[in-house]
Parts: structure tokens; sequence; C-alpha cells
């Protein structure tokens, strides 16, 4: 959606406000949403009220918790799984398996409690039916008729989710895909048993190239293309300090980079997830670019990896106006199947749209 509207937090039943906690979601959402949209939730947490301070609000609607490094992780990483899950919006930001993370941290952290689901508080009164609305927000796309206990704008949010989730992408994986043809140097042409579907060659590359990156990160064994000749990197004084404190993370995801002398660092290695076809004298100018931000970046570490691994990612990919023989093509089909959210690219664009045959007969009004 356009705007920010329709986020709901709910602390022991009490609409509140916390923005490290929205900041939560997003970070869940990064990278599956494109730029300068929002998404939509309602977020519900039990908590022990020892840990949490009303005091911080003249109306008492923002809250600070105790444990709200612990409660953001949690949040991150279960929007995440929900969604590399399902490749859609959850309805749950707490699936089975994540309950029983939150609650193992629970008896291991002191002043946290998530009650067993029969013992939890009914939603806040003055919501009434919030979770059916959100359920059939999420569930029933066509049934807008009864979304009225959401508020104003529910029918833009509705549009937006319902082409966020691609409901014509259901079931894609595993069905045998044939690449057809790249058209305009741009574009892959492909059909499947069901329908036609076009990809952006570059934003397919783009995740590829992307999720690679973090399974390095994941793995702690990544995979580095050594240089014949070590590339002298000579960087500002205002974004020294950055670069070494982000050595560490660059090594991690494939990078070979150490101090040299003065503002300088030798480029080793790169990651090989980048291939050979891609300008390192840009990427770097590019990774100084991102560093030299002056802005603190609201989403904190995490959102700055994720910004230096996209666009690592994005400098290395095809480009349009490459030209791919059929057989890349269909490689690069493959690989991006393989991937945990193959449908957007890290910066949220979509990666292909889908054109279901019985769509096409439509028409060309045969049916």
């Amino acid at each position: 959606q356009a705007t920010s509207r329709n986020q709901i937090l709910f602390v022991n039943s009490r609409p509140v406000m916390n923005r490290r906690l929205t900041r939560a979601v997003y970070d869940g959402f990064r990278g599956q949403l494109p730029s300068g949209r929002h998404p939509a939730w309602v977020l519900f947490l039990d908590l022990n009220p020892a840990s949490i301070d009303v005091n911080v609000h003249p109306a008492k609607k923002e809250v600070k918790l105790t444990f709200e490094g612990e409660i953001y992780g949690m949040i991150v990483k279960s929007v995440q799984a929900a969604l590399f899950k399902t490749g859609e919006v959850p309805v749950s930001f707490f699936p089975e398996k994540q309950n029983l993370q939150a609650e193992n941290l629970a008896r291991e952290t002191p002043g946290i409690f998530f009650a067993p689901e029969g013992n939890r508080p009914a939603p806040s009164p003055s919501h009434p039916g919030i979770v059916t609305a959100i359920r059939d927000l999420y569930r029933t796309i066509p049934k807008m008729d009864s979304l009225d206990d959401l508020a104003a704008g529910a029918k833009e949010t509705l549009e937006m989710e319902k082409r966020l989730q691609m409901p014509e992408l259901a079931g894609i994986r595993g069905k045998k895909m044939t690449a057809l043809a790249q058209v305009g140097q741009l574009f892959i042409l492909a059909e499947d048993e069901d329908g036609v579907l076009i990809f952006d060659q570059h934003a397919a590359h783009e995740k590829i190239i992307y999720e690679r990156l973090f399974l390095n990160l994941e793995t702690q064994t990544p995979q580095t293309q050594l240089l014949l000749v070590p590339f002298d990197w000579e960087v500002s004084s205002s974004i020294y300090a950055q670069v070494q404190g982000s050595i560490g993370f660059l090594t991690k995801i494939g990078f070979l980079i150490e101090p040299f002398s003065g503002r300088s660092f030798l480029v080793k290695g790169y990651p090989k997830a980048l291939g050979d076809k891609f300008d390192l004298h840009s990427l770097l100018d590019g990774m100084s670019d991102v560093m030299g931000e002056t802005v603190p970046l609201s989403g904190g570490r995490p959102n700055f990896e994720h910004r230096l691994a996209a666009l690592t990612a994005c400098k290395a990919a095809v480009k349009a106006g490459d030209s791919l023989a059929l057989k890349e093509c269909q490689a690069l089909l493959e690989d991006l199947f393989k991937c945990q959210a193959p449908f957007t690219c890290p910066h949220g664009r979509p990666t292909l749209i889908r054109l279901p045959f019985l769509d096409l007969e439509r028409k060309f009004r045969r049916s």
C-alpha cells in the first residue's frame, strides 16, 4: 500500500505504538516490497506487564519494552520464515515452529511470557472482528464487503496485497519450465504446462546472486574467486572506518579484502556467485556510495548489510541489452526457482509475470 496507515500493534490486547517493533516488521519484509510501498499488518504480543513501560507517551499510546532486542529479532525471523515458506504475505507472524522458539526464549528470559493459546486475553473490544477482517484480507481476496472492520483505505490495501501475493504464481514451483526466447534483450519468454511466463532477466539474475551471497553468510563457507592481480581500492577518509568495520561481513559473503596503506584496501578476491562479467571498479564505487550515506539507516546494521548485498548483486547481474543464449536463459530460470523467494528481486520488483493459457484463450475469445 502507498501509506503505513493499516498497521496495528497490540500489546496485551491494547493498541499501542512502538517504532522499533514496527521497524522489525519492515525488516522482515526487506526485499519483498517495492520502494515506497508499505506492508499492511496486525501484530499481537502477549508480554509480562512488568516488562512494559507505558510512561513514554502522554496519552500512553507508545510503549517501551524491556526486551525489545529479543522481540525484534523474533519478529524479523518470523516474518521472513512465513514469507519464504509460502511466497505470500502471512496471516500469522508466529507459525507453529516459531511459537516453540518464542516459548523457549520466554523460559530462558525472565520478564517475558507468551501465554498459552487458551489463556490469552481476547482482542480489544474496541476493535471487534479485526482478526476475522485481517484473515479475509489475506486469505479470501474476493470478499471485499467483509472488510468493514478495517480502517479507511482497506480497498487500496486489498488490491496491493492481491498483487503482492500473485495468486497466478501459486504452485509454479516444481513444474517443467522451458525457455523459448529472449525478447528485446531484456525479457525471457518461457512456458510451462499452464501458461506463458515473462521474466525480467536482470531482476531474476539479481535475486539469484543475492541469495547466493547470503547462503555464503549462513553456511560460513564463502566461495571466493581470487584475482590474479589484487585491486588497490582507495577510499575517502570519511568512509575509511565504515569500510574497515564492514570487512567481516564482506569476507563472509565471499570478498577477500584487507587494509593496505593510508586509505587503501587490497581487494584480493570476490564472491564466485558474481561471475566474471562485471566491472569491479564500478562495484566498489557503488559500495563506497552506500557506506558514505550520512543519514543513519533506519533498519540498523542488518539493513546496511542488505543494501551492500543488493548493490553487489545489482552490479554483477546481467543487464538490459545483454544477449543471452537459449541455454543461458534456461539455466537462469532453473537457478531462480532454487531461491527461497524467487518472485521479487532484492529491491522488491517482480522477477516474472505469468499469463495463464485460460486467460489468453478468453482474450482471443476462444472460450
